[in-house]
């Protein structure tokens, strides 16, 4: 998803910008968990991809939100904890940890992995979510992760015959 940063927020809540909003906003990747991919590009969604991402838009879309950067990913997104505020004064909601408890992720171990200290308490969400079935998990636990999910449409697309487009296997 993208932010917009207020410079002085809370003393002022405005920061104007013209331009394409992609300019004015920063791509962000939260740490630690793969999410199922939604379907783009032509290729299919996952399972349970549009129920994560309306769960992570219901956290975060049009709230203010405390990003702390990590690192950038090799597509010049920033890896970062995403907080928000919760119902209560001083109750705070780790969108990386939620996605685990929730069972919209696996453990995110690819190149450049953040966890900012946390592996162990997402491993532990993630093996929660497993036991309860929940998310991607309700079948079980034999699943297509979302990075062997990405791999395969990586490697389909190397095999594609190009004057033929591309042909996305269903999972």
């Amino acid at each position: 998803f993208r932010v917009r940063h207020y410079p002085f927020y809370p003393l002022s809540f405005r920061s104007e910008y013209e331009g394409k909003l992609s300019e004015n906003t920063m791509s962000i990747r939260i740490y630690g968990v793969d999410a199922p991919e939604v379907a783009k590009f032509g290729n299919p969604s996952m399972p349970c991809a549009e129920e994560a991402t309306e769960w992570a838009k219901g956290k975060v879309d049009g709230k203010i939100v405390r990003i702390k950067l990590l690192r950038r990913d090799q597509y010049k997104r920033a890896v970062a904890k995403v907080t928000t505020r919760g119902f209560l004064p001083f109750t705070k909601t780790d969108v990386s940890i939620g996605l685990a408890e929730q069972g919209y992720g696996t453990l995110y171990t690819g190149g450049g992995a953040e966890y900012d200290g946390k592996r162990e308490l997402l491993e532990k969400k993630i093996n929660r979510a497993q036991r309860r079935k929940k998310g991607i998990w309700e079948n079980g636990t034999d699943i297509l992760t979302p990075a062997e999910y990405k791999k395969d449409i990586k490697n389909n697309k190397k095999s594609a015959p190009k004057s033929h487009g591309y042909a996305a296997k269903a999972y």
